[in-house]
């Protein structure tokens, strides 16, 4: 797997780039504001755009197969992302964003709602979409959701 920066692409026309580079600037406020630093991690079908801190993890999974993607929360493991993918050694170490919206604000807020609508749409243009929902949403409460990341992956 590569990190960041990377200009390879696979699909042929650099849209896969574009839109990894367009995650990485979303979260930008991230590097600024907390000193995350963003990387992007290329597997086959798949990459996977992080901002490992040291009290939360963003991720922004694309599938380019199904030409989707997925915003992840994690909880930092020794060496960056955790192992495992939702669960490892019995222990929630991930989950879906707008899950992790649903424990800190509670259900049926219309940050949740936003993510939700915008993730029943596929293909570049919906890839696009769930970005900017997801940047927009993350920026709003990244605060909140580092404040309550014992509540989202507590201890042992």
């Amino acid at each position: 797997m590569e990190a960041y920066p990377v200009l390879t692409t696979s699909d042929g026309d650099g849209t896969q780039c574009e839109l990894e580079e367009s995650a990485l600037r979303g979260f930008a406020y991230l590097e600024h504001a907390w000193g995350i630093a963003g990387t992007i991690d290329r597997d086959g079908l798949t990459s996977v755009v992080s901002y490992v801190g040291p009290e939360i993890v963003l991720e922004i999974q694309f599938d380019w197969r199904e030409r989707f993607a997925i915003a992840l929360v994690a909880d930092p493991g020794p060496n960056g992302r955790p192992d495992g993918y939702f669960v490892h050694q019995g222990r929630v170490v991930r989950m879906y964003l707008g899950e992790a919206l649903d424990t800190v604000l509670g259900r049926g807020n219309d940050s949740t709602e936003r993510l939700r609508a915008v993730t029943q749409k596929s293909g570049f243009d919906g890839i696009r979409d769930q970005i900017e929902t997801t940047c927009a949403v993350m920026h709003e409460h990244h605060a909140a959701i580092v404040a309550h990341r014992h509540d989202l992956f507590p201890a042992e």
